[in-house]
């Protein structure tokens, strides 16, 4: 995928932006975060604002992705999406 263009300056993207990256909504995406599945994320605390942030890696999201590849030879996909032998 393309590299996403962000205005943080340490390249870390929203959660808008990282599920917009991933295909997905940002309900999903949340959802997956607090069940503890879903790619590793950043927070940060905003002192100011009392709330913590939620960042994610460009590169983070890439290895998450890669551990979802299922090859064709050895998988088939349920009827419910899961990948089974």
């Amino acid at each position: 995928m393309e590299p996403k263009n962000t205005t943080d300056p340490h390249g870390l993207l929203t959660p808008n932006e990282a599920a917009q990256y991933l295909g997905i909504s940002v309900d999903k995406l949340a959802k997956m975060r607090d069940g503890g599945e879903g790619p590793q994320f950043h927070t940060l605390n905003d002192v100011d604002a009392k709330r913590w942030i939620i960042r994610y890696k460009q590169a983070d999201l890439d290895a998450w992705l890669d551990t979802r590849k299922i090859n064709p030879a050895k998988k088939t996909m349920g009827v419910d999406g899961a990948a089974t032998d």
